[in-house]
């Protein structure tokens, strides 16, 4: 009986931590690299998209890499650099609405990194990279923990 106990117990804490790694219900935890012509891109953002409507958007980190919370599917991507040219946060603001990407209202707090300029070097990428349409980038989003690294030509 104890034994039993005992077992159940521990396959419940087992259970339970698993459950708490995966992330939210409905949502996978995406991380990656983004290179550009076999190099880490060094600033910019990542924007994911579901059924054509805008899911995410991250900073992309001077090493390239970019980690995200994204809800579960197939998830076109979009990828731009413009905003690494620009210092101010209103610059950063101002560029990325003009591209479409409108940022959400936690992102818009001032003690944000998403409007915070990127130390990264700015590098210009081809303009279909900025279309999830045209980018031909993709990612399947499971439940739990994966890598989508992204190789730009």
């Amino acid at each position: 009986m104890r034994l039993s106990l005992f077992m159940s117990f521990g396959l419940l804490v087992v259970l339970t931590g698993c459950s708490a790694q995966a992330g939210r219900d409905g949502f996978g935890i995406v991380e990656g690299k983004i290179t550009y012509q076999n190099k880490p891109l060094s600033g910019g953002s990542i924007h994911f998209f579901k059924d054509q409507e805008r899911v995410g958007s991250f900073m992309i980190r001077p090493d390239g890499s970019y980690a995200a919370e994204i809800p579960l599917g197939q998830i076109k991507v979009a990828i731009e650099t413009v905003s690494v040219k620009y210092q101010d946060r209103q610059a950063v603001k101002d560029i990325m609405k003009e591209h479409g990407y409108n940022m959400d209202a936690n992102q818009n707090k001032p003690d944000s990194p998403a409007l915070t300029a990127s130390n990264g070097v700015y590098v210009d990428i081809p303009e279909r990279y900025r279309d999830s349409e045209q980018s031909g980038l993709e990612c399947k989003v499971e439940r739990g923990r994966q890598t989508c690294d992204f190789d730009l030509k």
